[in-house]
């Protein structure tokens, strides 16, 4: 039997027996049963964890929309300024996996707040740096800071909300990447071209520790609703610290070992491994050297130069990324790792419209192209997210996303930007667009192919009888 409550602040819930038993089970154990969070309670999660995605790649951005004036200021050649950023990129992701895994056992909303002081501070130590060295270190810290948000911050999505819902809100948690991204090229860019590339930095602290403190406040939540909480106390990794001091450092690493290994018995988390490294390894050199690109190649202006990135990523990576979502959703409840197939489409549309792009010698050419491409490329963010979650126990969805974050930028990004950077200096006119094209191509081409794969992957493993109790998705 079912019977449906309504709340004026709350979703509808239906209440089964099964339920009703939980419930049951859960107050004679003294625990209250544990309702699915109010609307108001998953909105402001939800806006709170938005608003500080965005300032995290707001930040992050800054430094490649005033990447021509820092070459100019600290005398780099392409080869330093991707150094620069695998040096960003390499900590970020060391850091994400103890993160990740710490997030699984404290508080999230903690842990996402410390992070965020840190990486607002190691922004301002950028604007005061005056030697190589000084500027590697900030952008270094940097990365520490900002690896301990993805894992925790999808985690507490997780939490908030529905299984039916995850790959949309996944998508529109990520679309704010892309705001963040295009703002941060448009404001560094337009700073820089009158005030000087050190007021965009010293501009983006304040706002940071704002939402470090709003998420210190905020409440962490371990389970959407009562079902999933009586699951997490089935599983042996859901047991959480008793409140005792650990007994030894080995304890401990066991613990995280089993954590990890418990991430990676899922078949489609390794294949989301290596989609998110292809992903990255062809995305991330393009992001950071299009400025330069452009300014060398087209003779433009700082500001001219940030504007034109930024109006390209603004308009098409929130459509690609909300399209994503949307089109993930809608084809996992029709088709078995139906999700998968957004990355697919994603994949297959953007390697054609990538490679052409960067051939192109005409600017706006290449602004067409490259718009089209951008939203293709962004479609497949939301749902690998939403798929991950959809694969593991809930007791390890933030230390999911941190392996593969973590496994993902060491097999991708950490060391594309060097790898493009290098093969610029040494081919003929220094062309950055032609090194793109060599590394980011066939990485996108591969991609398609093997997530086509990994439809039938992602399928089996939903439809496998353990998995019933801890997935959602479709």
């Amino acid at each position: 039997m079912t019977i449906t409550t309504h709340h004026p602040r709350r979703p509808v819930v239906r209440t089964t027996v099964r339920q009703k038993s939980t419930s049951a089970v859960a107050r004679r154990a003294g625990k209250a049963p544990l309702l699915p969070p109010t609307a108001r309670a998953a909105g402001l999660i939800f806006w709170l964890l938005t608003a500080i995605n965005f300032l995290n790649y707001l930040d992050r951005i800054i430094f490649v929309a005033v990447g021509p004036d820092l070459k100019a200021a600290f005398h780099l050649g392409d080869g330093q300024v991707g150094i620069t950023a695998s040096a960003f990129l390499l900590v970020y992701t060391l850091a994400a996996l103890p993160l990740g895994l710490l997030a699984d056992r404290g508080s999230r909303t903690k842990i996402i707040a410390v992070g965020v002081a840190l990486w607002s501070l190691a922004t301002w130590y950028t604007a005061i740096a005056h030697t190589f060295a000084e500027l590697f270190v900030g952008r270094a810290v940097l990365g520490i800071g900002e690896a301990s948000y993805v894992p925790a911050g999808a985690a507490l999505l997780a939490a908030y909300f529905p299984a039916a819902r995850r790959a949309e809100i996944m998508s529109r948690w990520g679309a704010s990447t892309l705001v963040g991204t295009a703002v941060g090229f448009v404001a560094g860019g337009v700073i820089a071209q009158h005030f000087g590339w050190r007021l965009a930095f010293i501009l983006c602290g304040p706002p940071g520790l704002a939402l470090a403190w709003l998420m210190w406040r905020a409440k962490d939540r371990q389970a959407y609703d009562e079902a999933d909480r009586q699951t997490a106390h089935a599983t042996p990794t859901g047991k959480k610290p008793s409140g005792k001091p650990t007994r030894s450092v080995l304890q401990t690493l066991a613990g995280a070992y089993a954590q990890v290994r418990t991430v990676l018995r899922s078949r489609t988390v390794l294949v989301t491994i290596l989609l998110q490294a292809l992903g990255l390894f062809a995305t991330t050199p393009a992001l950071i050297f299009i400025p330069i690109y452009l300014k060398a190649h087209y003779h433009l202006t700082t500001q001219t130069t940030a504007l034109l990135a930024g109006g390209v990523l603004i308009p098409a990576g929130v459509l690609g990324t909300l399209l994503g979502g949307w089109l993930a959703d809608r084809l996992g409840q029709r088709f078995p790792g139906g999700r998968m197939w957004a990355v697919v489409i994603g994949f297959a549309g953007a390697a054609p419209l990538f490679i052409v792009a960067f051939l192109a010698q005409n600017l706006l050419v290449l602004l067409a192209l490259a718009f089209v491409a951008v939203a293709f490329m962004n479609m497949y963010s939301g749902p690998l997210n939403a798929i991950a979650q959809d694969v593991v126990p809930i007791t390890v969805r933030a230390s999911a996303l941190a392996v593969i974050m973590t496994a993902a930028h060491l097999l991708g990004d950490v060391q594309s930007p060097t790898l493009v950077g290098a093969l610029a200096d040494r081919m003929a006119g220094h062309n950055v667009a032609h090194a793109l094209v060599l590394c980011g191509g066939p990485a996108l081409v591969l991609a398609a192919l093997l997530a086509l794969v990994a439809v039938r992957i992602y399928a089996a493993e939903l439809a496998a009888p353990h998995d019933a109790s801890t997935t959602g998705g479709g």
